[in-house]
């Protein structure tokens, strides 16, 4: 925390005379509140653009055998629940 400086004493350098330091004429406040989440929230991160990005990127990774092949090992269904989500928005 900052230091109160009222009624403290400070030194010109260039005229060399003491005064008195005056106090602030005004006050900041600052509230702080914490707050957790899981990231990414699934009530959340599917409205964020990060969300269109991520299904933009897979969707290529989809299309290409080689990488199909890969995304298909690791999370099946993966690129079938892609496809089953571009053709009910559209």
């Amino acid at each position: 925390m900052a230091e109160s400086t009222e009624g403290a004493e400070s030194q010109s350098q260039t005229k060399k005379k003491t005064r008195k330091c005056r106090a602030a004429c005004k006050d900041q406040a600052n509230t702080v509140a914490v707050t957790t989440s899981r990231l990414p929230n699934r009530q959340t991160f599917t409205e964020r653009p990060e969300f269109c990005a991520l299904l933009k990127k897979l969707r290529n990774k989809c299309s290409s055998q080689w990488n199909r092949d890969e995304l298909d090992f690791q999370y099946p269904q993966l690129c079938s629940l892609i496809k089953q989500l571009e053709d009910e928005i559209r």
